[in-house]
């Protein structure tokens, strides 16, 4: 179980952020931005994680569940396999980018799933937008 946390001093584990743009580490790795949701495949409901280390703890639930097309995709709208665990791996790498209007759609399904609202006046200027009505949903 890792319950440890990254930092630069040692280069073979990635860096994580917080907040909204986009960084790399100093050995190019692009680092994932937090808060992140889960997009499990199969499933319209997200799961919103605000930081790295709640990030953790939702991956340790879900990691005898999730299969091979499950994702988490950061808050720049990038998207990291969750098979192996993006948070261990040593060079990070997105396996998709998803747009703005991607994301709402997503986002969508996710409120008409859990019927907590009209879906189609979910919209936002921006996934730092789209995020936070996640947040403020749950």
């Amino acid at each position: 179980m890792f319950m440890g946390t990254h930092s630069l001093v040692n280069p073979l584990l990635p860096v994580f952020g917080s907040g909204y743009n986009t960084t790399k580490n100093p050995e190019g790795v692009q680092m994932i931005q937090f808060p992140a949701i889960f997009k499990l495949s199969g499933q319209d409901e997200l799961l919103l994680s605000e930081t790295q280390s709640n990030f953790m703890q939702h991956y340790q639930l879900q990691q005898s569940y999730l299969l091979p097309d499950d994702l988490l995709i950061d808050s720049t709208g990038q998207a990291y396999s969750l098979k192996p665990c993006p948070l261990e791996t040593v060079a990070t790498k997105a396996v998709k980018e998803f747009s703005l209007q991607e994301l709402t759609a997503l986002v969508q399904t996710h409120f008409f799933a859990s019927a907590q609202t009209c879906v189609t006046k979910i919209q936002a200027p921006d996934i730092k937008t789209l995020f936070s009505l996640l947040k403020h949903s749950s």
